[in-house]
């Protein structure tokens, strides 16, 4: 009985070991993560970062190897960047733009927003209805160096704002909108919003 025991105990040791567990593929613990790599990632993420332009900046006293937060900002402006779909890829939304030109549908969707400073509690809708904070997937610094915008923010810089990641499917398309309000003085609530062809 021992013997059966300790070659079950071996056996469980082996599969669930962290290198056992490291190579498996992803998809197989997470499923649903997989396909929205696959059709919404599969084109890599490229931002256009040029037309964001840096606030009055506070020099940070802190160790190079770490990123450091700002005393918070106020938010100072709030916009969506970029639009994802599996069907079209990702699709920058320059400053200005009320709508995607692609036409975006397909499984899944997903929609990155700038906010510069400090926002509390982003809100999000989608065609007039709410969607859940967990929808949030992804939220990455963002900063200055040498005057560009860069994400994430690299260790020794001050974070000046987010892109806040959402994912909206189930829309083929729509009218999506982001609210959020400033985490200190004046507490001034800011909003984006793009219509989804």
């Amino acid at each position: 009985m021992k013997k059966l025991l300790l070659v079950l105990v071996s056996a469980y040791l082996a599969v669930s070991s962290p290198a056992a567990m490291a190579d498996q593929d992803a998809s197989s613990i997470y499923p649903e993560k997989k396909a929205f790599d696959d059709y919404v990632f599969g084109q890599p993420l490229r931002l256009d970062l040029s037309q964001i332009k840096p606030a009055e900046t506070t020099k940070s006293s802190a160790h190079a190897e770490n990123t450091t937060f700002a005393p918070a900002a106020p938010l100072s402006q709030v916009r969506v960047i970029a639009v994802g779909s599996n069907n079209i890829g990702w699709e920058n939304i320059p400053v200005g733009a009320q709508a995607t030109v692609q036409d975006h549908g397909g499984a899944f969707l997903a929609v990155a927003v700038l906010e510069m400073g400090y926002g509390g509690n982003p809100i999000a809708r989608m065609n007039g209805g709410v969607v859940p904070s967990a929808s949030i997937f992804r939220r990455d610094t963002l900063c200055f160096v040498n005057g560009s915008a860069a994400i994430p923010c690299p260790p020794g810089n001050t974070v000046a704002g987010f892109i806040v990641y959402w994912d909206v499917s189930g829309n083929q398309n729509g009218f999506f909108q982001h609210t959020n309000t400033s985490l200190n003085s004046p507490w001034n609530t800011l909003s984006a919003q793009i219509s989804i062809r």
